[in-house]
């Protein structure tokens, strides 16, 4: 039955990407810019009002919005099917089965990564309150100090269509990426007529791979296949200074020759590009950044293409461009300089061009408009943010943490290729030479500065260039490779294909991955399993969800990346404090973030003595003692008693005579 619910759930959300591509496309030339941009201005223009007033749970609007959105594609019908719109709906529909495959198989929304806090953060927009909403792992502060538009996005979506937080995270995971796809498949299309090398094209954004996948299997052995699947997943992306350090053969040996320096701690540089993220499973803003990279790429490629005849067209898209820019410092601020130096330098490009053809200068007042448009609507969202954010300087590479040149041309030979071959066959108006020297620039800027952030040591520039690789790789593959499987030249044609197909390889990894590592829980989008495959854990998670609002406590296992924080984050409930670690690096060093994770290792541990007063203090409502709670003995028949007065005990289940439930506060006890 679950099955059939989520086929519905996805088909509507799908109907309304599908009207908003027919409404738009029609403008932009193209049905997925179409579609992408459309996504992208009532995203943001909701993201504007709820900065003023809170929409509320929008339970009654998606029926009307669904049965106007029938409504315009059969009026529209005969016309569309005339456009191609199907065609492009097509490649939606596989772009969102390719990222359906991904969730099915591993749907869980577990502590790897930052899948519970990305969980956490979309959770925060669920209610539709005045932005900026409570911080739901630090109850009562703000949800300001964090760039935030995606996960509005998704809370927008689940109230829009009435879903439950996990199936909401797994759903927009899946609709997210396969905007992306589409894009790229636009991208190519304007490029070349054959769909096989368009397929080539998107294949290399969506799987994954880096230049290092097509030498993985040779520079490390292991027992068995089964047994290195997982590092070989993430070893083509995290490849500098972590599975490089892994290499234990002949040929491993001689490519990749170690440090002399026995005191040298090798530098973890790995790049998490647009196709990695769907082994990695989040939500997390880097995917909103390269949604943003391809639909600033496929807009400046339909203004390229744009006859002279389509100013109107072209002014539009060169908005959108302009529009697309801002975004970045509400969806992933590392790489809004990037998206400045593609724009800018675009517009730029086409400024010189202009020089000899009046026809080639870009319509600045439309870039500028689209720009400030955005920055406008930004604007409420921005004024906390800006005073939230930590200072993060920019800093000379020291010369110990450059990259080292093996592994760098391991990482990089097939973009490295695509640059070699954009210098040297410069057709396609020019096109080609643009990007080389954009793309290929801030390769070699990112060689040269880093952000300082708080990390250190071995991982002095790791956050760095895990944010500007990836967007390099993904932005330079896309508009490169498609603009050079459309040269002139045989040769180049067939080494611009030689290179994407290298990456292609990594096609085997995901699906030895896929046989190997499935999580077997039959699809399950709401996300739970891992939690959930136990009866009394079950139980607790439906209970909660269906529960009165109120600030959860659980235990802190550790720093971060532990399952303590789960029962609040699927049901949508604050926690009274979230991992610290990530809280550390998000806000700050707030006292208020280390007392708080002190106090609830205390009450859990047995070594706090007034637990009574401290949980009415803080207005806990909700206080979850699981399996892994139940040490030391005794304590849980002391905390009952002392929290008895004010406090309920709801059991659930037993763990060898050792109560597993939670305590509710009595005046808000539910059910």
């Amino acid at each position: 039955m679950q099955n059939i619910y989520f086929a519905l759930a996805i088909g509507l959300i799908w109907l309304h990407f599908a009207a908003l591509s027919a409404l738009a496309g029609w403008r932009f030339g193209s049905w997925a810019i179409g579609r992408a941009v459309s996504v992208v201005v009532i995203v943001t223009t909701a993201f504007f009002v709820e900065h003023i007033v809170g929409l509320g749970s929008l339970r009654y609007f998606w029926p009307f919005t669904a049965a106007g959105a029938a409504f315009y594609l059969w009026q529209q019908r005969d016309a569309l099917k005339k456009g191609g719109f199907l065609g492009g709906e097509l490649v939606y529909g596989l772009a969102l089965a390719y990222g359906l495959t991904w969730r099915c198989l591993f749907p869980s929304i577990y502590q790897t990564a930052e899948r519970l806090p990305d969980l956490v953060f979309i959770s925060a927009f669920s209610d539709g309150a005045t932005l900026p909403v409570m911080d739901h792992w630090l109850p009562p502060f703000k949800f300001d100090y964090y760039y935030s538009l995606q996960y509005y996005a998704a809370g927008l979506a689940g109230r829009w269509f009435q879903m439950p937080l996990g199936l909401t995270y797994n759903l927009s995971v899946v609709f997210l990426s396969a905007l992306s796809l589409s894009l790229v498949w636009e991208i190519g299309a304007r490029f070349v007529k054959s769909r096989a090398l368009c397929l080539l094209l998107v294949a290399t954004l969506a799987l994954g791979g880096t230049g290092v996948s097509i030498i993985n299997h040779v520079i490390v052995s292991a027992p068995s296949e089964e047994s290195a699947v997982n590092e070989r997943m993430w070893g083509s992306a995290r490849f500098i200074g972590n599975y490089d350090q892994h290499v234990n053969t002949d040929i491993g040996r001689n490519l990749f020759t170690p440090n002399a320096d026995p005191g040298f701690v090798p530098r973890e540089l790995g790049m998490e590009n647009f196709g990695y993220q769907y082994y990695l499973g989040e939500f997390h803003a880097p995917q909103g950044g390269y949604f943003l990279l391809l639909l600033a790429v496929a807009l400046i490629v339909a203004a390229e293409f744009a006859a002279k005849e389509e100013k109107e067209r072209s002014r539009l898209l060169q908005a959108a461009m302009g529009f697309s820019v801002p975004l970045l410092l509400a969806v992933n601020t590392w790489v809004f300089p990037q998206q400045v130096a593609l724009v800018g330098g675009w517009a730029l490009w086409r400024t010189w061009q202009g020089r000899k053809d009046a026809e080639r200068k870009p319509d600045w007042m439309a870039l500028i408009a689209g720009g400030v448009l955005a920055a406008v609507l930004l604007y409420p969202f921005m004024a906390g943010f800006a005073d939230r954010s930590a200072p993060t300087p920019i800093k000379l590479v020291y010369p110990g943490d450059h990259t080292p040149v093996a592994q760098f041309i391991a990482q990089f030979w097939p973009l490295l290729l695509l640059f070699a071959l954009g210098l040297w066959h410069r057709d396609t108006r020019r096109l080609t030479l643009f990007f080389v020297l954009v793309f290929g620039g801030l390769l070699v800027f990112s060689e040269v500065v880093f952000v300082d952030d708080p990390s250190a040591g071995q991982f002095e520039r790791s956050n760095t260039v895990m944010k500007w690789w990836g967007w390099i790789w993904t932005g330079g593959m896309a508009a490169l490779g498609a603009a050079l499987l459309a040269a002139k030249v045989r040769w180049v044609r067939y080494a611009t294909i030689a290179a994407l197909a290298g990456t292609c390889v990594y096609a085997y990894d995901i699906a030895q991955f896929w046989r190997y590592q499935h999580e077997g829980d039959g699809a399950n989008l709401y996300g739970t399993h891992f939690y959930t495959a136990d009866q009394t854990a079950r139980d607790m998670f439906r209970y909660l969800a269906a529960a009165p609002q109120g600030i959860v406590l659980e235990n802190q296992y550790s720093d971060g990346y532990h399952e303590g924080g789960a029962y609040g984050a699927f049901s949508g409930k604050p926690e009274f404090v979230g991992w610290t670690n990530q809280l550390y690096n998000w806000r700050g060093y707030m006292g208020t973030i280390s007392t708080r994770r002190q106090q609830a290792n205390q009450f859990y541990s047995g070594e706090m003595q007034n637990p009574l007063g401290w949980a009415a203090d803080n207005d806990l409502r909700y206080i979850v003692w699981n399996r892994r709670d139940t040490q030391p003995p005794g304590l849980w028949d002391r905390r009952n008693g002392e929290l008895s007065p004010m406090y309920a005990w709801k059991a659930f289940g037993d763990e060898s005579g050792r109560p597993v439930g939670m305590w509710v506060r009595k005046e808000a006890r539910a059910g």
